[in-house]
């Protein structure tokens, strides 16, 4: 899904570039990147939440333990 973010992300800072310098297909280059971009963030609406780890596990400083003898 990332690529897919940046692939939309381009076309749409190319159309851009091409509205600004006049250059002929910039409108139909910005409708098809902002249309790309608003598929792919309806669908990324769905994907599951990015677990996150437990950082005291990983560490234990973080818990106020010392990792060298393992009490706080």
């Amino acid at each position: 899904m990332a690529k897919l973010y940046g692939w939309g992300a381009a076309v749409v800072i190319v159309g851009a570039l091409f509205k600004i310098e006049h250059f002929p297909g910039a409108s139909i280059m910005l409708i098809v990147g902002l249309g790309i971009e608003a598929l792919i963030f309806f669908f990324s609406a769905f994907e599951p939440p990015h677990a996150e780890p437990d950082w005291t596990l990983v560490y234990p400083e973080l818990a106020g333990i010392d990792p060298i003898d393992g009490i706080s």
